[in-house]
């Protein structure tokens, strides 16, 4: 996404750090793309249908079946 400028994942603590140009971008429209993904960013919750149909690797531990 224009105005990201570095993304950091911790995976073992399930946490992600986002640098972003908020001239170029707002909190929000990054906030709402990672939902439309599958995760939950800030207080936004993830998108569910888009949770349910990722990967079985890129759920959270207590999701894998």
């Amino acid at each position: 996404m224009d105005g990201i400028l570095s993304v950091n994942i911790d995976v073992e603590n399930l946490v992600g750090h986002i640098n972003y140009n908020p001239g170029k971008i707002k909190l929000d429209g990054i906030e709402k793309a990672i939902s439309a993904l599958g995760y939950k960013a800030n207080d936004t919750e993830a998108d569910s249908e888009a949770y349910a149909n990722l990967p079985n690797c890129c759920k959270m531990l207590k999701d894998r079946q």
